[in-house]
C-alpha cells in the first residue's frame, strides 16, 4: 500500500506509514480483503440483496474453513456492501480478522454491530412508547368523554346511555388487551390497560357525581 503522504510502500495490513507515520486506512478498500466504509453505509437492502448477502456469508464461511482468509474477508465485505446490518457478516469478517492478527479492524467490525444494535433498540423503545401513549389515548379519552357528557346533562332524561356506553368500552377494554397480549404487542396491551384504569375511576366519580348533585340518571 502506497502511503499518499510519502510515497513509500507499507504492507497491505499497514494502518500507519511505516516511514513518516501518516495514516493509510483510507486506502483499505483497495487492497485484497479490504473494506470501503463508504460502501458498507448504503440505505437497507431490498429482498433480493439480503438473499444475495446471505449467500455472501456462506461462501465466506466456507472459505474461512477452508484457510483461506483473504477470500473470506472478500466474500464477508460484499455480503456487508449488500446488507450493511448483517450483524452475522460482520461477526465472521472480525473473526477472520483476527486470524489475520488485524485485532483493531476486527475490533471496528464488532463495535459497528454493537452501534446498530443499541440504534435498533432505541428505535424499538421509542416506538413501543409511541404505540403505549396511542393506545392509553385511544382507550381512556372515549371513556372520559363518554362520562363527563353524561355527567353534564345528568338533568336531561337523554344523556343517561352514555355513561353505559363508557362502561361498556370499559369491560370492552381488558379483553382487547389481552388479545394484543397475545400478539405480542405489550406494549400497546399496557397503554390500553392503563387507560382503562383511567376510564374505571372517570366512571366511577361521574357515576358519584350524576347521583350526589343530579339525583341519579
Amino acid at each position: 500500500m502506497t502511503c499518499t503522504q510519502c510515497g513509500h510502500e507499507n504492507p497491505p495490513q499497514a494502518r500507519h506509514c511505516t516511514a513518516c507515520g501518516a495514516s493509510v486506512e483510507g486506502d483499505a478498500g483497495n487492497r485484497p480483503g479490504g473494506r470501503d466504509s463508504r460502501s458498507e453505509s448504503q440505505a437497507a437492502p431490498d429482498s433480493d440483496s439480503k438473499q444475495r448477502a446471505v449467500a455472501g456469508n456462506d461462501e465466506g464461511v466456507r472459505l474461512l474453513d477452508s484457510g483461506d482468509y483473504e477470500g473470506a474477508i472478500a466474500a464477508f465485505t460484499a455480503a456487508i456492501v449488500l446488507d450493511p446490518r448483517f450483524h452475522a457478516a460482520y461477526r465472521n469478517r472480525a473473526q477472520t480478522l483476527r486470524k489475520l492478527g488485524r485485532s483493531r479492524e476486527a475490533e471496528d467490525d464488532l463495535g459497528k454491530v454493537e452501534s446498530q444494535q443499541a440504534a435498533r433498540e432505541r428505535h424499538e423503545f421509542q416506538r413501543g412508547r409511541g404505540n403505549f401513549r396511542v393506545a392509553f389515548a385511544w382507550t381512556a379519552i372515549p371513556i372520559v368523554a363518554l362520562g363527563v357528557i353524561s355527567t353534564a346533562g345528568a338533568a336531561s332524561e337523554g344523556f343517561f346511555f352514555l355513561w353505559f356506553a363508557g362502561a361498556g368500552l370499559v369491560l370492552l377494554a381488558p379483553l382487547v388487551a389481552i388479545g394484543f397480549a397475545i400478539g405480542r404487542k405489550s406494549r400497546v396491551a399496557a397503554g390500553i390497560l392503563a387507560g382503562f384504569g383511567v376510564g374505571i375511576l372517570a366512571l366511577a366519580l361521574t357515576f358519584l357525581a350524576n347521583f350526589s348533585y343530579y339525583g341519579g340518571f
